[in-house]
């Protein structure tokens, strides 16, 4: 069961509102004070004068940028199943495909099936390799930019007869809706959209009776034929793995918007869902020997799509998808053990004890799934081992997230007090676990190191989720700047808790950070915020 409303708000100091509101933080830039506190919500709410000037100028000219040609919508088809699908396979790939070519016969119509295949070619413009856009500017250009739009805008215009529906497609187009938007860091409106899909899925899967249908559909065939009224069930074995991996992406994608927000979802969540993981597609094929480290290179050139690629692209796709729902899963039981714990007043020893034990709890929870991963998604855990395979990546950024999190606690108790805490005052198990989550925020942010210029749909909560780590790593720094007797003993203190070559790791996140600024209110402010905590720490320690 995922964490429901009130399990997210009261983890919700784990979240960045939370830690920027760290006394630490406010006593290091007083004139800052105010936008420590604004929450982020607001920030994202306020006009971005860059995209409305964009949007209107595409608006404008949109008709001559949209290329209806069937050769580059294939391509673009294509490319969306190799970098989008590949990650939330929550279409019916076959069915897509016949679809496109009913598309280049008749151009686009004013249905569903024109809405979800416009939608497909705008996320495919904004998608490239991993490998393509490792350093700043290709991720930025203007041309393929205005082009996504052009599509989406044109998805829009047929989305709105959608709303209404009760269809598996008017739920894929809202889900889709949210990941162009989410690429665009446009977030307030990409929340909006993953609610309204997690509401479309929602209504779709109670009114076709899912639950009681799924409970009689995974009983083995002989009773599946001999059950009253169940004809039509067989074509509904197809269906439902669809269904599935539509709740599941709109389940985690909902969350993971929500818990940096802080606001209400659709009630997807509370669901009574029988199932820990999907149903595989109907057949996940074996692998031929064809490396999967080349497995999403292969689907991102422009020609027809060939039955092995499909099977390994399929393959490797599903294992992903349920390597990502488990570590899912271990991070919703680290927030909801997050909030029992919260609940309960406990006296220092007690609570060091508590920590302790879910750390080792979690770790082993976390070896075991590492463990068992198949070899294409297999991974070194070392974080700096280099990787343009986005998949290992992600799922390389969750299991580390898992480690930080769990240990949170023994960050959030040195740098949340209203005065600066002693590390020499510390225990020697706080001092360890405190030096072991800041050797997580690091690995975080040099795992995600190639994906810092990177566009997709988790760009804005990797720019969140590494600028937090560097907020903790820069906050115990400014700390031990705030309790030290001197620079050799500053020098003392740093060495003893924080991880080797964080000044370096932070620099990288600051120019991630201004890359990315323009686009978005949010990262804009984190962007000030950082360097301005960056500079009082560099006066503080006489470095300038």
């Amino acid at each position: 069961m995922p964490p429901n409303g009130e399990m997210l708000l009261s983890s919700s100091d784990m979240a960045m509102d939370s830690v920027l509101r760290w006394p630490i933080y406010g006593r290091s830039v007083p004139h800052l004070r105010r936008m420590l506190e604004t929450p982020t919500v607001e920030r994202i709410g306020e006009h971005n004068q860059m995209r409305s000037d964009n949007r209107e100028r595409i608006s404008r000219i949109g008709t001559t940028l949209l290329n209806l040609d069937s050769q580059v919508i294939n391509s673009l088809v294509e490319n969306f199943l190799a970098h989008n699908h590949i990650k939330n396979p929550i279409l019916d790939v076959v069915s897509l495909q016949a679809d496109v070519r009913g598309f280049a016969e008749t151009g686009p119509q004013w249905d569903s099936k024109s809405c979800l295949i416009l939608l497909v070619c705008a996320v495919s413009s904004l998608s490239a390799p991993l490998g393509n856009e490792l350093r700043p500017g290709p991720s930025k250009n203007a041309d393929q930019l205005a082009v996504a739009e052009a599509y989406f805008q044109a998805s829009q215009r047929r989305i709105g007869m959608l709303y209404h529906e009760n269809t598996i497609v008017a739920a894929q187009c809202s889900f889709l809706t949210a990941v162009y938007l989410m690429s665009k860091l446009e977030i307030l409106a990409a929340w909006k959209s993953f609610v309204q899909a997690s509401s479309q899925c929602l209504g779709w899967m109670k009114s076709q009776g899912w639950q009681r249908d799924t409970n009689i559909l995974r009983d083995d065939d002989t009773e599946m034929d001999v059950a009253p009224g169940l004809a039509r069930d067989r074509k509904r074995l197809h269906d439902r793995h669809v269904e599935e991996s539509l709740y599941w992406s709109c389940l985690k994608s909902e969350l993971e918007v929500r818990f940096e927000l802080s606001l209400p979802g659709s009630g997807l969540c509370e669901m009574d869902y029988p199932h820990l993981f999907p149903d595989p597609p109907s057949a996940v094929p074996e692998q031929d020997g064809t490396s999967p480290e080349d497995s999403e290179a292969s689907w991102s050139s422009p020609r027809t799509l060939n039955q092995n690629t499909d099977r390994q692209n399929l393959e490797r796709a599903w294992y992903f998808y349920l390597a990502e729902i488990a570590l899912k899963r271990m991070i919703n039981n680290v927030l909801i053990r997050h909030h029992y714990q919260r609940q309960r007043n406990t006296h220092r020893t007690s609570a060091e004890n508590d920590l302790e034990q879910n750390v080792l709890e979690f770790d082993m929870q976390v070896q075991k799934w590492y463990e068992t991963l198949p070899s294409s998604m297999s991974f070194t855990q070392e974080a700096g081992a280099h990787t343009t395979d986005i998949l290992r990546l992600i799922l390389r950024s969750h299991l580390i997230d898992i480690r930080l999190s769990v240990r949170f606690p023994a960050i959030q108790k040195i740098l949340s007090t209203e005065a600066p805490v002693s590390i020499d005052s510390l225990s020697a198990t706080h001092l360890r676990l405190a030096r072991e989550a800041l050797e997580s925020a690091a690995a975080c942010i040099e795992s995600n190191r190639p994906s810092f210029y990177h566009r997709h749909q988790g760009t804005w909560l990797m720019l969140r989720s590494v600028t937090r780590c560097s907020f903790h790593i820069l906050g115990v720094a400014l700390n031990c700047n705030a309790v030290a007797e001197s620079r050799e003993h500053q020098q003392s203190l740093e060495d003893r808790i924080l991880p080797q070559k964080w000044k370096s790791f932070l620099a990288e996140v600051r120019m991630m950070l201004e890359y990315w600024s323009d686009e978005n209110n949010d990262v804009k402010a984190l962007d000030r915020i950082f360097k301005e905590l960056l500079s009082s720490y560099e006066k503080l320690s006489g470095i300038h």
